[in-house]
């Protein structure tokens, strides 16, 4: 969604507040996470898939909430 996409670098910057720091990562690392969706997925679009490498990442800011 581009409209979303334009608020990320916002949302990114406030990685340290409590609350958003899991979003905040998200949005910093989107990027990263179209790519390796695409890698594991690239037909992810037209129905449901199981991308385990970009589950590991969202995993990871989770853990961001509880540090």
């Amino acid at each position: 969604m581009p409209a979303l996409r334009r608020a990320l670098p916002v949302l990114a910057q406030r990685v340290a507040e409590p609350g958003i720091a899991e979003w905040a990562a998200i949005a910093e690392a989107w990027d990263d996470l179209c790519e390796q969706m695409d890698h594991e997925a690239p037909d992810w679009r037209h129905g449901p898939i199981k991308a385990q490498g970009v589950t590991a990442m969202l995993n990871c800011f989770r853990e961001l909430e509880t540090a």
